[in-house]
């Protein structure tokens, strides 16, 4: 059986106890995979479809990344952002990894790991 003694009180002051941060993502959220706008560099477009465009791109001037773009209205953003959250889970080194997200303003980007051989549609044809 537990009691509490007025020493117990004065530790439990003493105690901050802080609750854990949980970081989406979301227009009203920035968390560790958001990166700044500025640090991407657009090379060449690599396709499109209905919702947005992929382009091949540099961050930091260094890196070679794919942008995954979604047009304003024609999707709901959360519904394009559901992705970058099943991608932050997954790692293996045969999926395509993700390395960061712009989503504070839009349009909303993902980015991800550069297929040196293209898409896989590609490859195989």
């Amino acid at each position: 059986m537990l009691s509490s003694t007025a020493e117990d009180g004065e530790i439990e002051a003493r105690i901050s106890v802080e609750k854990p941060v949980t970081g989406g993502l979301s227009h009203s959220t920035r968390d560790q995979w958001e990166i700044e706008r500025s640090s991407l560099k657009f090379v060449r477009k690599l396709g499109h479809g209905q919702f947005g465009e992929v382009w091949e791109g540099l961050w930091n001037n260094t890196t070679p990344v794919a942008i995954k773009t979604l047009k304003p209205g024609t999707m709901d953003p959360k519904d394009f952002l559901a992705e970058a959250q099943i991608m932050k889970k997954l790692r293996h080194t045969k999926l395509i990894q993700l390395y960061a997200v712009c989503t504070m303003e839009e349009p909303i980007y993902i980015i991800t790991e550069l297929m040196k051989n293209g898409s896989l549609l590609e490859f195989l044809q």
